[in-house]
């Protein structure tokens, strides 16, 4: 198996990875790393996910994609779903899909609500409010108006 497949293969198998999580998962020499990340940077196939001060992590373009688009046809189909069931329904380790599903409610994706009964966040392709009753105490008033109105 030459560098390149080993740390696609590394990288397959775990979210994100950095150069040195690479060197010591893989055995190889860091300047080999650093010339296989750019060269899969360059066509595309890898993309930096983050960086912890001057340490830069690395994942799969194609893979996290792919994970992100089952998160959402998930969505798609259920109406609320905690991580966890999300996870065990798609398959994935909860740590990746709730990262997946935080990200996507920080874009507007996903709508986030919290459970305080199970202590939980739900998650849902569209907000969880009946149109024109976001308020509660207004919709009473506008039913109380209704009833007196209708005297």
């Amino acid at each position: 198996m030459n560098a390149r497949d080993k740390i696609i293969n590394y990288l397959e198998t775990h979210k994100h990875a950095s150069k040195k999580e690479l060197h010591i998962a893989t055995n190889l020499p860091i300047n080999r790393i650093a010339r296989v990340i750019c060269d899969l940077t360059v066509s595309g196939q890898l993309e930096l996910h983050s960086m912890n001060g001057k340490i830069k992590y690395y994942r799969l373009t194609e893979l996290h994609w792919q994970r992100v688009s089952a998160v959402i046809n998930y969505l798609g189909e259920a109406r609320n779903s905690s991580a966890g069931e999300i996870a065990d329904a798609i398959g994935l380790d909860r740590n990746t899909v709730t990262q997946i599903l935080m990200s996507l409610a920080k874009q507007g994706t996903l709508y986030r609500e919290w459970n305080g009964r199970s202590k939980m966040w739900f998650y849902s392709k569209s907000p969880s409010f009946i149109f024109g009753m976001g308020n509660p105490l207004t919709a009473f008033i506008n039913q109380a108006l209704r009833e007196v109105r209708a005297q």
